[in-house]
């Protein structure tokens, strides 16, 4: 039988829209707004583009200062927010652990807005292309410059599953201590599509996206007047360590289902999503009475919303709710990393924030934070996430 391996979450790195820290992430969330804008394009960007609304949540001002001159230039934005997110993993934690380690990080996609931009323009005008541009679309590059960057040389993984990448990288990097393959590992999410006018309209054509006009409550979980999703960009980093001397938050379980149901919308019933949950706690050890609060996938998209609103209202009706996409914006690739820093941070500080811009709650049975944030009753935390292609993962934090 393997030895079962405690697994401590040693730092946690994180950065997002009016968020460059996870200090200033925190103080974000208790902000009633979301941290959003009208997208900063040139009107040449996007003339043969059909956009409805360009509202996105976007990480304004330098993004390279801690990068070298060769770093900043062969990478793509996503790599260089997960970098800077690293290294204030890196101080938290005080440091790289001694052993073996690895990398299992998460991307949604590669660089669309500089392959949409750049490369499409080139080869348009019959100039070749820089000789970076294949490493620098390609997901893997994040996991490849992190190795690189601090000389590890065990597995370097890059996980991809829509809006469960960063959790199912969590996962993996789980697994894969569990296993005792690495002794600690660096994990989380990426992504920086919210540049892309492509992407945008894309995403429109699914109807997922908000239309409201004010871009400050346009993200709306779990409320009745929810319209879908804001788009973000950020990272978020976690050292994950078997390290049985460290201190600090626990995972403490996880699992992955998928609904197998349609390429796009989840499945009515909830019931795989459900499972995903109570596999998770089973690994934890932990009843679902025994969860405090719940990190939820919360995309503020009517039918997202509805089913997973449900599925706590039946399940987890004592359990606090929050939703930190009504702040930061939808991530993709980065959000449930993000998330799970969240939940990371509700433990360590006790505290459950608020969901920004819920009015009318639905459902009404749903148990949310008042505005000043609910105390944290226990040490358990659930984070869910729910993708495009029916991916279901869920992860269990707390202190053993």
């Amino acid at each position: 039988m393997t030895e079962h391996r405690r697994i401590t979450v040693a730092g946690v790195g994180a950065i997002a829209a009016e968020a460059p820290t996870v200090d200033e992430l925190w103080a974000r969330l208790f902000v009633n707004e979301t941290a959003a804008s009208e997208a900063p394009w040139e009107a040449a960007e996007i003339e043969t583009i059909p956009l409805a609304h360009r509202i996105g949540c976007f990480i304004l001002g330098d993004v390279s200062d801690h990068l070298t001159h060769e770093e900043n230039r062969r990478l793509d934005r996503a790599t260089k927010l997960y970098l800077r997110a690293v290294d204030e993993m890196l101080a938290d934690a005080g440091g790289l652990p001694e052993g073996r380690g690895g990398i299992y990080v998460g991307r949604g996609a590669g660089d669309l807005a500089y392959f949409g931009g750049d490369v499409v323009a080139n080869t348009r005008t019959g100039r070749r292309p820089h000789p970076l541009s294949v490493p620098r679309v390609m997901p893997n590059a994040t996991a490849a410059a992190v190795g690189l960057r601090h000389g590890i040389h065990g597995p370097a993984l890059t996980i991809s599953t829509a809006c469960s990448t960063g959790a199912d990288a969590i996962a993996t990097a789980c697994t894969a201590l569990q296993a005792g393959e690495v002794d600690w590992a660096i994990t989380g999410g990426a992504d920086s599509l919210v540049h892309s006018p492509h992407t945008f309209a894309a995403f429109q054509g699914l109807g997922a996206m908000s239309s409201a006009g004010d871009p400050r409550h346009a993200c709306r979980p779990f409320d009745a007047a929810r319209d879908g999703f804001v788009m973000g960009e950020g990272a978020a980093a976690l050292l994950l360590t078997t390290d049985p001397d460290a201190g600090g938050v626990d995972v403490l379980g996880w699992a992955s289902t998928t609904d197998a149901h349609h390429p796009e919308a989840p499945d009515p019933s909830g019931d795989h999503a459900l499972s995903c949950m109570q596999t998770a706690l089973s690994r934890a050890r932990v009843e679902a009475a025994q969860v405090s609060a719940i990190s939820a996938h919360g995309t503020a998209t009517p039918l997202n919303d509805e089913i997973e609103g449900a599925l706590y209202g039946a399940h987890f009706p004592d359990a606090v709710v929050t939703a930190t996409k009504s702040v930061s914006g939808h991530l993709l690739g980065a959000s449930a990393a993000l998330e799970i820093v969240a939940a990371v941070e509700m433990i360590k500080r006790g505290t459950v924030p608020p969901i920004a811009n819920l009015v009318d709650r639905e459902p009404a049975q749903l148990r949310v934070a008042g505005p000043d944030g609910d105390p944290l009753e226990a040490g358990v935390v659930m984070s869910n996430s729910f993708a495009f292609g029916g991916h279901n993962t869920s992860v269990v934090l707390g202190t053993r």
